[in-house]
C-alpha cells in the first residue's frame, strides 16, 4: 500500500495565485513530545500567551478564524485566497506573521471560520513568485522547513521516493510500507522543494518532468533539494 504525499510546485510554476494542492493524508497520531501544549492536549482555558509555537503543528491550537483574530495583531494577518486540486478549488485562508515565520490558515469550505489545515513553506515568495526569503520551521515528527533531502533521508531511514521538479505535483513524496519508511507515521504532510538559480548545472536536468525519483538514484543528494513544505490537517474527529 503506498501514501501518497503531493501538492503542486509553489513560486512561477503555480496555475494561480496561492495554488497549493490539497494533501488528504489521515495517519495515526504518534505523540513524539509531550513538553509543550499539542492540539490533543490544549485546555480550552488555555491562552495564546502561554503556547510555545515551538513546532509547525502548534499553531494548529488556534481552530477558528475568531480565535486566530482574537490572538494577533491586525498587522500579523492578511486575508487571501488559496487554490487547491490545481487550480480548480478556491478556499479562503489567511497568513499569519509572527516571529519571523509565515504560517497560512485555510479555513472550511462551508462557514470560512472553523480551521481545515495550516500551510507553511521554506521558501517565502513575492507577489511575482520570486523567493524573498526562507523560514526554519520545526515539525513534531523531527525534522524542519530547509532540512536538506540529505538530511531528510538519514531522518527516515529509507530510500526517499518523489515526483521530479517542473510541473504541477513537483516534489511529492510517496513512500511504502515495505521499505519502511519513519515518514508513514508522520502527521504532517511533507513536499520537497528544488531551489532554481540561473547557475543551475546541467547535470540536474534529469529532475525534472512528471516521473519518479529516489534517493538512490545517481546526483539526487547532491541536488539543492529541500523539505519546502508543511501542511497540517486538523484530525477528522474535531
Amino acid at each position: 500500500m503506498k501514501k501518497f504525499i503531493i501538492t503542486p510546485i509553489i513560486g512561477v510554476l503555480l496555475i494561480s495565485c496561492g495554488s497549493e494542492s490539497a494533501e488528504n493524508q489521515e495517519n495515526e497520531v504518534e505523540q513524539q513530545d509531550t513538553s509543550a501544549v499539542t492540539i490533543d492536549t490544549l485546555s480550552t482555558d488555555t491562552t495564546v500567551a502561554e503556547l510555545s509555537f515551538e513546532f509547525f503543528e502548534d499553531y494548529a491550537v488556534i481552530d477558528s478564524k475568531t480565535k486566530l483574530y482574537e490572538s494577533f495583531e491586525p498587522s500579523q494577518l492578511k486575508d487571501d485566497t488559496t487554490w487547491y486540486a490545481e487550480g480548480e478549488v478556491m478556499r479562503l485562508s489567511t497568513t499569519l506573521t509572527h516571529d519571523d515565520r509565515v504560517v497560512k490558515f485555510v479555513w472550511e469550505e462551508d462557514d470560512n471560520e472553523s480551521l481545515s489545515n495550516i500551510d507553511a513553506s521554506y521558501f517565502i515568495w513575492n507577489k511575482d513568485y520570486s523567493a524573498t526569503s526562507t523560514q526554519v520551521i520545526p515539525s513534531r515528527c523531527g525534522f524542519s522547513l530547509g532540512t536538506t533531502l540529505k538530511e531528510f533521508t538519514e531522518w527516515n531511514e529509507a530510500p526517499v521516493y518523489f515526483s521530479g521538479f517542473g510541473w504541477d505535483y513537483a516534489g511529492g513524496i510517496s513512500q511504502t510500507e515495505e521499505n519502511k519508511s519513519k515518514l508513514l507515521s508522520c502527521d504532517t504532510g511533507v513536499r520537497l522543494e528544488i531551489e532554481y538559480t540561473d547557475e543551475m548545472s546541467e547535470d540536474y536536468n534529469f529532475l525534472y518532468g512528471d516521473h519518479e525519483l529516489n534517493t538512490e538514484m545517481e546526483g539526487v543528494l547532491d541536488a539543492p533539494i529541500y523539505v519546502g513544505y508543511f501542511s497540517y490537517y486538523l484530525p477528522l474527529e474535531q
